[in-house]
């Protein structure tokens, strides 16, 4: 906490220590997961050290929490805080995949989850961000968010930050659609992914990805849904892509106006080894694109080209500095970030390649 640059970013979402069991594999143990860490991650590949700093990584960790967990999110070299209740457990889950395909899985909390709110941001320089990510029930986006912006305004801390709501998926059943729809009201981006959508309209998953549905279920949410005018929903779709919806309320009329986007990884791409947290992650991309283009497309595929990092292994993407010749700053050649042996920039220029040439 000893830098001083003004925070960006900072999730609501838990960071959790996996086990991940697979069949026939050894058990993994301490592996860092949680929709705070995997966005936090998406927000932070696009700014490499020392402007990784303006990242915010909140924890909230119990007695057990590993030193070498707390060692490994040092190196991504962002704001850390992480607040130890010497008297509570680290939040902790088990993650169990049914076969070596990293496909069909059941996850448990093995341990009470520990949930950030707004009041662990108080006296600290968290609460002044632009953009906050929260994983959240209706009810609590409800009471939250209200109350994330009285304590800033109790701070003078100026201007409305922009709120990513991602709804704790058990939250996602019919009997919360009104709630859902309610708190939209206090967020500028509410994002599901297409089953957790389907869920919320008890709707039954077909064995393949009907992106009609999806898109016909999106709509059926935003038009019953008095959403603020230029709200976001994405749709986040996995290795089907993503749909965005934006609102528009112009001379009484409300415009909807939708986004397909494709993965960065083709479906059955031999790239993938794991798709937990990449949409957690799309999300903190999403961030990033939204602060510094405020275009939904493009913010979209920022998302994107977050997700496809941490896709492509079990746990957190690699990161390592390489020396870059072609840039010399006072005489000395500068040091890049590259994730996974390459170049976030490289992989931003190249997936929009694609889209423009409109390559799914």
């Amino acid at each position: 906490m000893s830098r001083s640059q003004p925070i960006e970013f900072v999730s609501l979402g838990m960071l959790v220590l996996d086990e991940i069991r697979i069949p026939g594999h050894p058990a993994l143990t301490n592996v860092v997961g949680g929709s705070g860490a995997f966005s936090t991650l998406g927000f932070r590949i696009f700014h490499p050290s020392p402007s990784s700093y303006k990242v915010g990584c909140l924890v909230l960790a119990g007695a057990d929490f590993p030193d070498q967990v707390q060692e490994e999110l040092e190196k991504w070299e962002v704001t850390l805080l992480v607040k130890k209740d010497a008297e509570k457990l680290s939040t902790r889950g088990l993650l169990e995949y049914h076969d070596d395909t990293f496909g069909p899985k059941t996850f448990t909390y093995t341990n009470p989850p520990l949930k950030p709110s707004p009041e662990d941001l108080i006296d600290t320089p968290f609460l002044a961000a632009k953009v906050f990510h929260i994983l959240a029930t209706p009810e609590e986006i409800i009471s939250q968010v209200p109350r994330l912006l009285d304590l800033r305004a109790q701070h003078d801390i100026p201007g409305q930050p922009f709120i990513i709501w991602e709804p704790l998926p058990s939250s996602c059943v019919p009997a919360n659609l009104t709630a859902m729809r309610q708190a939209c009201a206090h967020v500028d981006v509410f994002s599901p992914n297409h089953i957790e959508l389907g869920n919320l309209f008890d709707t039954a998953q077909a064995s393949a990805f009907n992106r009609g549905e999806i898109e016909s279920l999106a709509y059926d949410f935003t038009i019953s849904t008095n959403l603020v005018n230029n709200a976001i929903m994405i749709v986040r779709c996995a290795e089907h892509g993503s749909l965005t919806i934006t609102t528009s309320c112009e001379s009484n009329s409300t415009t909807h106006m939708p986004l397909w986007l494709p993965s960065f990884h083709a479906a059955g791409s031999n790239r993938v080894v794991d798709t937990t947290g990449g949409g957690n992650a799309f999300l903190g991309g999403f961030a990033v694109g939204w602060v510094e283009t405020g275009d939904v497309t493009m913010a979209s595929v920022y998302g994107h080209v977050a997700a496809s990092f941490v896709v492509e292994q079990i746990g957190m993407p690699r990161v390592e500095r390489e020396e870059d010749g072609h840039r010399v700053s006072e005489g000395s050649v500068e040091v890049v970030e590259v994730w996974n042996g390459v170049s976030v920039k490289d992989r931003l220029r190249e997936y929009l390649g694609r889209t423009e040439n409109g390559s799914e």
